[in-house]
């Protein structure tokens, strides 16, 4: 790796309070690397194109981000297929689809394709992170950082890293055979000295526009933290995390359970509906998968149980099969 002797210094001495004694110089690079493109992608300013592959499916986008005393702001535009749009920033996601004129405004985070890997890859004992060697994307010069799973329950996923910069410019989700389920790549990219905030303004008139959602995905009201889902056994690193008790848009009849079961990585969002089996969709259960995404759904005498997250299909319909109702 090649990053500046000053900034390398304060990654590793960050990294090496985290890691245990027996790990390898080599290990050690490769820890730093993932820390340091963690850091960078937060904190660079930046613009390009990358082209962001899913089930089959390339879409090419536009992304502008900006990082500064306010926090982070993105804009990310699509240059091929429906026109559509997302800015976030300070937690407010707005999705614009200038054709119909409609808007989103969504007091959640969503979730951006361009995300950088988990701090916790620095140090998990399910997962070991080698430094495979360099390449070359959009012309520029990478460090590869492979991170492998110990086991068939996690994704593995493999990294392409700025050595100037620390920023992410290629990255994988490779299922157990090692091969890519989801996969994301830049074709060109500028480093920016900062960015005009009015760049982040939608283009359109907000307050005049057909605005077919706004608040929180209907999940803004909490009615309590409550014990009502238990798990008989989940697989080997994940735990239960929180549970809480919601009215959500997706249910008019009555609130949701909203389990989250993670290894420190991999974060399966577990939703009990309290619905009897007579009244269940059919469509609902099963296994559907778009990219590393998983779902499973599962019919329980009183209630619907669908687990989703970015781990194996296995392993999501493991923990939805674990669920059990304490009520």
């Amino acid at each position: 790796m090649r990053l500046n002797a000053k900034l390398r210094g304060l990654i590793l001495t960050a990294v090496g309070f985290s890691l245990p004694l027996s790990v390898s110089a080599d290990e050690m690079d490769a820890q730093t690397l993932l820390s340091t493109m963690s850091m960078s992608m937060r904190s660079l300013n930046y613009e390009g194109t990358f082209v962001h592959i899913k089930n089959g499916h390339a879409d090419l986008l536009h992304v502008l981000h900006a990082s500064d005393e306010n926090g982070q702001s993105e804009r990310m535009r699509s240059l091929n297929g429906e026109a559509r749009e997302v800015i976030r920033n300070n937690q407010i996601v707005t999705c614009i689809w200038p054709g119909s004129g409609d808007v989103i405004v969504n007091k959640s985070k969503s979730l951006s394709p361009l995300r950088p890997a988990k701090a916790a890859l620095v140090s998990s004992a399910h997962y070991s992170v080698t430094h495979r060697g360099d390449d070359r994307v959009a012309g520029i010069k990478t460090d590869v950082v492979d991170v492998k799973p110990v086991d068939n329950l996690r994704y593995g996923y493999r990294f392409w890293v700025d050595q100037s910069t620390g920023m992410m410019l290629r990255s994988m989700v490779l299922d157990v055979n090692e091969q890519p389920v989801e996969e994301l790549m830049f074709t060109a990219i500028e480093y920016l000295n900062s960015v005009d905030p009015e760049r982040f303004k939608p283009d359109v008139d907000i307050d005049r526009s057909q605005q077919v959602q706004a608040a929180s995905n209907g999940q803004d009201s909490i009615k309590a933290v409550v014990d009502k889902v238990r798990f008989q056994s989940l697989p080997a690193g994940f735990e239960e995390r929180s549970e809480s008790l919601r009215m959500m848009a997706v249910r008019e009849d009555g609130p949701v359970s909203h389990v989250v079961v993670s290894d420190g990585i991999s974060t399966i969002s577990v939703y009990v509906e309290y619905v009897a089996r007579a009244k269940h969709d059919p469509s609902a259960l099963g296994s559907t998968s778009m990219g590393a995404l998983n779902a499973f759904g599962l019919s329980l005498p009183k209630a619907l149980v669908t687990a989703v997250g970015e781990a194996p299909r296995e392993t999501v319909e493991v923990i939805a099969r674990a669920a059990r109702l304490t009520q």
